[in-house]
């Protein structure tokens, strides 16, 4: 089947049918121009142009009539063996017209299966090609993805591997560093570890599955950070853990709950400091209630609760430095503000602040 095949097979099956009048119709004229019904048409137009041409001697002006059948003649003379040449030609072959029949019957049954034209069906005939072609080639593709994933998982083992033996070697480096934090963070008995285990499915992040574990007492096992602590235990070793990862934690605020449960003192001096110093990193929001670790804070917000028409509510507002001196004394002194309450106070606050400024300093460095 080719382009217009289709049309070129519809012209010879209308002439294939009507095959038999043409016939019959150049018989007639082959008849009537060579003379088998008779002298024949190019006959007897020959022979009055040769009459005309022996009449010319006795009036000149006939010569015209003569040529002018002359030329019917010759015109005639080539009708006619142009029609006994096309009549040659004419085969009543009914085979022929039976194949043309079928060819047309199967070129439409293709047009109405798969498109209106022969253009249709063989742009489809093409994109069936491709697709075959994809098919027949499929298993030569999945041999060569089978070889490109074998390759990616062997350079993925290789690189998986280096990045436990990195874990490995920062975790006894940041365990020794949280510990420290954590001693001096009254976790005195607190015991901190980090566990690798390997995975059996790769992950983006490679084949470890890495667990916080810790010990709150001596001769207690290690178990997951987050079953074990409480909200101001885990409060602090957040704190340690931010202080010991510094600039390399690029989370930019951090909250703090409770982070002054369970300690005072000196313990609660030490929080404050860490606390400040972390700030140099990253905002850092607390709730607390004790003076030592208020003091280092830079900005302050009171919380109060009050009841108003038989309802609960919580008021927050920022407060000037006097007011903070006030909420300090309250801190330090509770209900009963003494002179000395206020002059421990302010002092609370200027060594806050000097030690502030000098953690401004090393951190600028």
């Amino acid at each position: 089947m080719k382009i217009g095949e289709d049309l070129a097979l519809e012209k010879e099956f209308e002439l294939l049918t009507h095959l038999g009048s043409i016939v019959e119709v150049f018989e007639r004229a082959t008849g009537w121009l060579s003379g088998e019904y008779g002298d024949g048409a190019v006959s007897e137009v020959s022979s009055i142009a040769n009459a005309y041409s022996k009449l010319v001697h006795y009036d000149e002006s006939l010569d015209d009539f003569s040529k002018r059948f002359k030329e019917i003649y010759f015109l005639m003379d080539d009708l006619s063996k142009d029609v006994v040449d096309y009549k040659s030609k004419l085969d009543q072959d009914p085979e022929r017209l039976e194949w043309v029949e079928r060819r047309l019957d199967e070129i439409n049954h293709l047009k109405s299966k798969y498109g209106k034209t022969i253009e249709v069906i063989f742009d489809l005939k093409s994109k069936f090609q491709t697709e075959l072609d994809a098919y027949e080639n499929v298993e030569e593709q999945l041999k060569s993805e089978m070889q490109r994933l074998e390759h990616l998982l062997k350079e993925y083992s290789n690189i998986s591997e280096a990045l436990t033996s990195l874990r490995l070697k920062a975790s006894i480096a940041f365990e020794e560093a949280l510990q420290k934090e954590l001693i001096e963070l009254n976790m005195k008995e607190t015991s901190f570890k980090i566990e690798l285990s390997k995975l059996y499915e790769p992950t983006a992040h490679g084949l470890d599955d890495i667990e916080f574990t810790i010990s709150t007492n001596i001769g207690q096992p290690f178990r997951p950070l987050k079953k074990v602590v409480s909200g101001g235990e885990l409060s602090r070793i957040m704190l340690g853990i931010k202080i010991v990862l510094g600039k390399m934690d690029a989370i930019p605020t951090l909250v703090f709950d409770e982070i002054d449960t369970g300690i005072s003192g000196v313990t609660a001096n030490v929080v404050g400091e860490k606390l400040a110093k972390l700030s140099s990193y990253s905002q850092v929001i607390i709730i607390t209630h004790l003076p030592q670790i208020a003091v280092f804070s830079d900005h302050h917000l009171l919380i109060e609760k009050n009841v108003e028409d038989q309802n609960t509510l919580t008021h927050i507002k920022p407060i000037t430095s006097k007011e903070v001196e006030n909420e300090i004394n309250r801190l330090v002194g509770g209900l009963e503000v003494t002179e000395t309450t206020s002059i421990h106070s302010r002092e609370m606050i200027q060594t806050a602040h000097k030690k502030k400024e000098l953690f401004k300093k090393e951190h600028k460095k």
